[in-house]
């Protein structure tokens, strides 16, 4: 009846959602059309990052410097989360995890083997968090080509 008030339960299926998220619930009224909600609800959920890998990416470009570049590894958790172990799927890099505080900051760091030729990889961070969406944390290697100089600017009218 008007003027009465209830309670709206939602079931979120987090998956792979981090950071803050919005979710759409429609609600709808005893007796009201199916194709016209009566409420239209904005579900604002903040999922923490527990296991965070910056950058998630590191590239090179065909022919440049190879210089190593580092993922770094931040465990947000309360308890300390230990790197268990890192796999790549290329032989095109070389990596080494360095530990810089024991189950909170670890570096992952990455050298193309040939920065000449293209080449991807996809490392798997393996920990001992008790969460399963963080036991393993991927992140990428990438060697590419430049991008296209952009053209040159046209007047308007020529």
């Amino acid at each position: 009846e008007p003027g009465e008030s209830g309670v709206v339960r939602t079931i979120f299926e987090v998956g792979n959602f981090s950071g803050t998220v919005d979710k759409l619930a429609t609600i709808w009224i005893k007796g009201e059309p199916e194709e016209n909600p009566s409420i239209r609800l904005t579900i604002r959920v903040v999922i923490p990052v527990l296991v965070e890998l910056s950058p998630r990416t590191v590239q090179w470009e065909i022919g440049k410097n190879a210089q190593p570049q580092v993922i770094h590894i931040t465990m947000h958790d309360d308890k300390p989360v230990k790197v268990l172990g890192v796999t790549s799927s290329s032989p095109s890099f070389r990596h080494a995890l360095k530990t810089i505080e024991e189950g909170r900051k670890y570096d992952l760091e990455i050298t193309p083997e040939t920065p000449l030729q293209l080449g991807l990889g996809l490392y798997r961070v393996e920990t001992d968090s008790p969460y399963a969406r963080f036991k393993v944390v991927q992140c990428f290697a990438t060697v590419r080509r430049a991008a296209a100089p952009a053209a040159p600017a046209t007047p308007a009218g020529s």
